[in-house]
């Protein structure tokens, strides 16, 4: 029934786009954007295409394994889990999966019996991973079990080598016991250091734990959650602190805590279990609750401190952040855990503007809008990097947060002048930097907007310390990422800018470099600084670079015209224009600078927005062209090749702002009302049906 709803939902909604194809909804601009996305070519698309290498179809958990350089994707409603490798960065090569588990190849994704190498997701299909033995824990939904791949290799359509919840590959019973199974519409979690899997049962309104340090098929589980023993299945009707109302689940482990989170979808919260070995017990109180005051309060809400029908997970330890995606409210919640307490406010939020909109339809899908339905998400602390499936617009898409990027900074000289920067990365608001342990060098001052040290050293040392930086994006919250420096200060000679000769870590001045609009990197005269030791001081006058005629973009499309590939000195500066380029004026003109290139990333300034961006190799970013935080004027391009000095890109586009769009025509529709009242009603139509066929 279930997928006969799924064929009339889309079905429908392809009607209801022919029908109202001209109308458009406005919603509102979520501050913060994602970085990256897989399964789709761009932003504004969200087919379920038939099952191939390239597409996703529902993608519910994601697991980043950092150890061995590869992203899996559970891609539930292909009933396939893929494996994506990763370089030596953890950065996708490419969005082109290398194995296949579930299914025999890319291109197909059905479901056909039970056995050892055959997933039956459903919808949900969850993912726990052991780095130290390759092992992947695989929930298979609609199969009631838990299925175990060694994938220190991959062969595509490979066996599992255990299976937990039935008592072989082929059997398919649901049972409430404490080696059975059934329905798991869950995530998984893992304990490395204990080497214990928890397992959300949505049918037995539990949490399963099993110690899996050896492994065996259809295992005991060790302690149950949620229910007072391991025959006992019944959802209780009103929340407390030891039961479970879960309908969807998932769940996130805190090693250092020892507290197990798991989102308790039908009493709108989640809930902290403190688990550690030794004290553990059958269905234990939680210690603390989120989304709800208390343990007796199950009522829905969208706010900074209230949840409705929250599902997957995501835990960063490096931040002790919590991640709580919403499915009702269309959004993820941001918790900072240093100092839990019941009912706490988020941090920040992601899909949603502020703490109070739930908007959760977009037709077609943008980069400021999501529509989860996942039970897990995953990061990549290094990064500081969420993986997150956008399962109704069959994507995942990647978030990239504020990261200190510096750890060594140029050395200075007592008594020069000094001038180095902490270098960041991923902020989307207004960014401010604090020391919060150690100290500068005496004489040396840190600019806190920027980042900036000015001054000059007064005392020759090794100086350490550690730099706060808190990237604000207004309503929607702060994400924040700190970093120990070095700075090595040495003792200068008696005549001040004499010690610098020769030296490399210090300079006392700076001319911009010169910058032709034919690409030439400038000359080295340009970059030479002014006011070094014997200098005629009337020839060392700054030059001023000279304009740079704008890029000329396809009006339509946004690409630019003759191909979508655009290659980038060092310290070159491209313009793109709005509109036509003969009108290109202050107002609609934008500029990317290739500051830094390597042979694996590239660092550009983007103006009038002023940001630093890093763009890793083969990687797509979408770029916030005029730094108001919104959807409306953006750069996206994919880095194709480097040699470190050179860099090309391909797909460039600008997408701007429509109010700075030229006009197709200079009337006004007489159907534009029309049209916008249709656009309403399909939108109304297309979440009454999505909503149906998700929730039966």
């Amino acid at each position: 029934m279930r997928k006969l709803k799924l064929w009339l939902s889309g079905v429908g909604f392809a009607l209801l786009i022919i029908s109202f194809g001209s109308a458009k909804i406005a919603y509102a601009t979520a501050p913060y954007l994602p970085s990256d996305l897989v399964g789709q070519p761009s932003y504004d698309t969200y087919d379920l295409n038939p099952p191939s290498a390239d597409s996703l179809g529902g993608p519910s958990d994601t697991i980043v394994d950092t150890a061995h350089h590869r992203l899996f994707v559970a891609d539930s409603w292909r009933h396939r889990i893929l494996a994506y490798n990763l370089d030596t960065d953890n950065v996708l090569l490419d969005k082109i999966p290398d194995a296949v588990l579930g299914q025999p190849d890319f291109t197909s994704g059905g479901f056909t019996t039970t056995a050892a190498n055959t997933l039956d997701c459903g919808y949900y299909c969850g993912l726990a991973y052991d780095a130290t033995r390759n092992l992947l824990f695989v929930s298979d939904r609609d199969n009631y079990r838990v299925l175990v791949f060694d994938v220190a290799s991959i062969t595509n359509n490979e066996n599992a080598v255990h299976v937990l919840g039935q008592p072989d590959f082929t059997t398919k019973t649901c049972m409430i016991t404490q080696k059975g199974m059934c329905a798991l519409i869950s995530g998984l979690a893992y304990d490395d250091e204990h080497k214990r899997l928890f397992v959300p049962e949505t049918n037995g309104a539990r949490v399963l734990i099993f110690d899996v340090g050896t492994i065996s098929d259809y295992m005991n589980a060790s302690h149950v959650l949620g229910q007072p023993d391991f025959t006992t299945g019944s959802h209780p009707v009103s929340p407390s602190d030891a039961n479970l109302r879960i309908d969807y689940s998932g769940v996130a482990f805190d090693a250092e805590t020892q507290r197990l989170f798991v989102t308790d979808n039908g009493g709108n919260r989640v809930m902290a279990f403190d688990v550690t070995p030794g004290t553990l017990t059958n269905g234990e109180a939680a210690a603390f609750v989120l989304g709800q005051p208390d343990f007796t309060t199950g009522s829905p809400g969208a706010t900074a401190n209230k949840m409705e029908a929250p599902q997957g997970l995501a835990w960063d330890p490096v931040h002790r952040q919590l991640f709580v995606m919403e499915y009702n409210n269309c959004r993820v919640l941001v918790f900072d855990t240093a100092a839990l307490s019941n009912g706490q406010d988020a941090s920040a939020v992601l899909g949603q503007p502020d703490f109070t909109t739930n908007t959760c339809l977009s037709t077609p899908p943008h980069i400021n809008t999501l529509a989860p339905d996942n039970v897990n998400m995953s990061m990549d602390t290094a990064h500081h990097r969420l993986y997150m499936g956008d399962a109704a617009n069959n994507r995942v898409l990647l978030f990239d947060f504020a990261r200190i990027t510096s750890s060594a900074l140029p050395g200075g000289v007592t008594g020069v002048a000094y001038s180095g920067a902490v270098a960041s990365s991923g902020t989307q608001g207004t960014t401010q930097f604090s020391i919060t342990a150690g100290a500068l060098p005496p004489g040396l001052s840190l600019n806190s907007s920027t980042g900036v040290l000015t001054g000059a050293p007064t005392t020759a040392g090794s100086y350490n310390f550690t730099v706060r930086l808190v990237d604000n994006n207004g309503t929607a919250g702060s994400f924040w990422d700190q970093g120990e420096q070095t700075i090595a200060v040495v003792q200068g000679t008696s005549g001040g800018g004499a010690a610098n000769e020769g030296s490399s870590n210090t300079t006392t001045a700076q001319a911009p470099a010169n910058i032709e609009a034919s690409g030439d990197s400038g000359d080295s005269s340009a970059n030479s600084a002014s006011g070094s030791p014997g200098a005629d001081e009337s020839t060392t006058t700054e030059e001023t670079p000279p304009a740079v005629e704008p890029l000329l973009l396809n009006e339509v499309s946004g690409y630019l015209a003759g191909g979508a590939s655009l290659t980038l000195k060092q310290h070159e500066t491209v313009a793109f224009c709005l509109g036509e380029v003969k009108t290109c004026d202050p107002s609609n003109r934008y500029t990317i600078t290739a500051n830094a290139i390597s042979a694996s990333s590239v660092e550009l300034t983007l103006v009038p927005s002023g940001k630093n961006e890093t763009v890793n190799l083969h990687q797509t970013r979408t770029l916030d062209a005029n730094g108001d935080g919104k959807d409306d004027t953006r750069v996206t391009l994919t880095a194709l090749t480097s040699d470190a000095a050179t860099i090309t890109f391909q797909n460039v586009k600008l997408v701007a702002n429509k109010q700075n769009q030229p006009s197709s025509s200079g009337k006004t529709s007489s159907n534009w009302w029309w049209a916008w009242a249709g656009g309403v009603v399909a939108a109304a139509a297309v979440l009454i049906v999505y909503r149906l066929r998700r929730r039966s």
